[in-house]
């Protein structure tokens, strides 16, 4: 063919293969039946030095191979492919399946070769092909570091589905077969399959689905027995087996050869089936119980020096086949069943998940306790569980409304009277997780039960508690819950949404509950009145508390918000988990906070330390004090020295839980005196100071009361008392705050307005 009919890219495509310095001939592009062009070159491969004077090395590579380029019509969208001579060794490895006496792929790259191309250009496909025949020549078509290449199986017309891991953990050390069941598929073409399901019954047993549901399905799939067999293992450790090799099994006389190379006993994997096929004939004068043949499968396993280039935390290679024997067979044992080369389909399962999500050197073990199967929990939980995290309890007695399936993990169509709780559980076991468990029932109540029948409601190994009902009422159950304080509950976390989903949030709490739940979310509001942006998200333009919705609302229709905008959140918010379960939870506790930004989301986290706690004495009220508190109200005695000085106080009261949380202050007015003796406190725009500061903090921060130091040390005195008192007659009826530093620690009193 002329060069001038060839297209623009199929002449650059030869330009570039004159130029590379490997290749010592370009032949004329040939136009194929079919479509596409074909053009041959020759390539000089660098011999070892012994095998240069013989002009072939050890594996059967000549000094030079004429590689076939073959494009396809619709270069350059996709890639043209190299193949070798016919007569090529094709014992070797990263050799692509083929048929006998076909031209021979060498599989150049570990991935998709028209993206290779796409990304570096023809002259890497080149390059790539040129460094195959280098690395065949030279033995290093195996590299320790790519990892093992696996068996490559020519004609493969069935296949296997087992969790490899699971198979390992049971795989015997002393040489003996394992049995188990497996998922299998076969091509109903190579088999005599009838159209109509098994009824053997406990026997071993092998179901075809009936034809008549998917007529167009080319696979028979059904359950059956799996012989697992591995050589015997030498002072505890199983032999490596460097020695590659492609398959070369066609029936059960070379399955058993094959599998004596591998160093299994063979006798014993022929008896072991053979008693098997045994117990699948029917007993006289029964009919015969197998759907068509009986179909079971023989996995050979083998130890490698190094871990697999498709599995790169496993050495042992699994080799399945799929043996059949037909309904007429006179002989039914293993050298005389059929055989086919089959693939290994991993089954679902946590380690599966595990490694496709990256956690694969992960303990995916540790348990989680999720509180509020709504919208965001089930949005979270459903991350957890797809990447491997399943040792989960779910808790939650609301049912699955129509309106949850606007933005929810689970899809439960119109089907009526769904449990959350229930659902999150069957949503799991199809994702491979059994264990979980459903507890439909009050998150308010669980939270309140007797310590062990807490206990027995939580999962093994318990790490987090997550709380993502958003719910008041649950979060004050939860810091009243002396339940949370064991050393088996875990760490108690709430996830929430603000604003119609503009503020993603996440409380930690601290080992030994310090910082709590309630200390976090002062801390949140503390945030606010320095940062606008998060003020107006959490707000969604409002300062009244009154308005502001959290994600308690978020079962109903008074926030609106869409799907996406919800997963965001929610998938943001599960990485920040996936982490904590994998890598261990933080020493301190933390506030993580999302907020939006376009179509993405800011987040920052901040490390909450432990707060001091102090108990007001004969009223029972809890003063909490945040560490920044406490930081800055002993910088301001140091720069002060030995005289009084003070400030006022900004926190949140809860009058169910007896507690004062104390996350801000407020810098003592311009008229403040500070004495030897005495501090007072001014009032010069301490009023607007103090109504600013409630309206940045959307109304959860409020004047609580004041703080002074007595740098001499002693508790309050009587001037302090009769002030307090005067203070709280003008908070109507709200607990007023005097806290006292000293070098020694703090004092405080609690004060009310007495009733007239």
């Amino acid at each position: 063919m002329k060069k001038g009919r060839l297209s623009q890219p199929l002449l650059e495509a030869q330009r570039v293969l004159g130029l590379h310095p490997a290749v010592r001939k370009v032949g004329e592009f040939r136009e194929r039946r079919g479509g596409g062009h074909a053009i041959d070159i020759d390539v000089e491969v660098p011999l070892p030095t012994r095998a240069r004077s013989k002009g072939q090395s050890a594996s059967g590579v000549k000094a030079v191979e004429t590689v076939r380029f073959t494009f396809p019509a619709d270069y350059p969208s996709r890639a043209p492919t190299p193949t070798l001579r016919a007569k090529f060794p094709s014992n070797l490895p990263h050799i692509n399946p083929h048929d006998a006496n076909e031209r021979v792929p060498p599989c150049i790259s570990e991935g998709n070769v028209d993206e290779l191309m796409h990304r570096f250009g023809f002259e890497e496909v080149v390059d790539q092909t040129v460094q195959w025949l280098s690395d065949a020549a030279n033995g290093f078509l195996i590299k320790p570091d790519h990892g093992w290449e696996p068996t490559r199986r020519d004609d493969t017309t069935a296949w296997l589905r087992f969790d490899a891991y699971s198979a390992l953990e049971v795989l015997p050390t002393d040489g003996s077969v394992l049995t188990m069941e497996s998922y299998v598929a076969v091509k109903k073409a190579l088999a005599w399959f009838e159209p109509k399901l098994s009824t053997a019954g406990t026997s071993p047993q092998f179901s075809t689905l009936n034809e008549k549901d998917n007529p167009k399905d080319e696979w028979a799939r059904g359950t059956t027995t799996v012989f697992f067999a591995c050589a015997k293992s030498v002072d505890g450790e199983r032999p490596a087996l460097g020695d590659y090799r492609p398959d070369t099994v066609v029936d059960g006389a070379s399955l058993l050869a094959r599998a004596a190379e591998l160093g299994i006993d063979a006798k014993q994997l022929e008896q072991e089936v053979d008693a098997w096929l045994e117990a699948c004939l029917p007993k006289p004068g029964k009919d015969w119980p197998w759907a068509s043949e009986i179909c079971f499968g023989v996995v050979l396993a083998a130890r490698r020096p190094f871990k697999l280039v498709a599995d790169h935390h496993r050495d042992v290679e699994f080799i399945p086949y799929v043996l059949r024997v037909p309904k007429a067979a006179t002989v039914r044992s293993l050298k005389t069943a059929k055989v086919s080369g089959a693939l290994h389909s991993r089954e679902l399962s946590p380690s599966l998940l595990a490694a496709v999500s990256g956690y694969a050197d992960v303990d995916t073990t540790a348990g989680y306790l999720l509180i509020g199967c709504g919208s965001v929990g089930s949005k979270v939980a459903a991350h957890l569980g797809r990447a491997g995290f399943g040792n989960a309890v779910f808790l939650d007695n609301e049912y699955f409304e129509p309106h949850n399936t606007a933005r929810h993990a689970l899809n439960v169509g119109r089907r009526l009277a769904l449990m959350k709780a229930s659902e999150m559980q069957a949503l799991f076991k199809t994702l491979g997780h059994p264990g979980t468990r459903a507890l439909e029932g009050d998150a308010v109540a669980f939270l309140a039960r007797h310590q062990q029948s807490f206990g027995e409601g939580l999962p093994s190994n318990c790490k987090l508690i997550l709380d993502a009902t958003a719910s008041l009422r649950v979060a004050a159950a939860a810091v009243a819950s002396s339940n949370l304080a064991g050393a088996h509950a875990g760490r108690y976390c709430r996830a929430m949404l603000y604003g119609q989903g503009q503020v993603a949030l996440l409380l930690l709490e601290g080992p030994g509950r310090t910082p709590r739940c309630d200390d976090l979310m002062a801390e949140l509001f503390a945030m606010c009145r320095n940062d606008h942006k998060l003020r107006e998200a959490v707000g969604f333009g409002s300062r009244d508390p009154r308005r502001v919705f959290i994600g308690d609302n978020c079962a109903s229709f008074t926030m609106p918000m869409s799907d996406s905008t919800l997963s965001r959140s929610t998938a943001m918010m599960a990485m920040q988990v996936e982490k904590w379960l994998a890598a261990g939870l933080p020493t301190a506790g933390g506030l993580f906070v999302g907020l939006s930004e376009g179509i993405g989301m800011q987040w920052q986290a901040s490390d909450v330390l432990p707060v001091t706690a102090l108990t007001s004495g004969p009223l029972g009220w809890d003063l909490r004090l945040s560490s920044r508190v406490v930081e800055a109200i002993k910088a301001d005695a140091a720069r002060w020295g030995k005289l009084e000085t003070g400030g006022v106080l900004l926190g949140h009261v809860d009058e169910f839980s007896r507690t004062i949380c104390i996350s801000d202050l407020v810098d003592a007015p311009p008229d403040s005196t500070r004495s030897r003796v005495e501090f007072k406190l001014g009032t010069q725009g301490l009023e607007q100071t103090l109504n600013s500061a409630r309206e940045d903090s959307i109304g959860y921060l409020s004047y609580v009361g004041t703080w002074h130091t007595h740098p001499m040390g002693g508790k309050h005195s009587g001037t302090d008392k009769k002030t307090l008192a005067i203070l709280a007659a003008f908070a109507a009826g709200a607990p007023m705050v005097s806290l006292v530093w000293t070098p020694n620690g703090f004092h405080v009193e609690v004060a009310y307005a007495r009733a007239e």
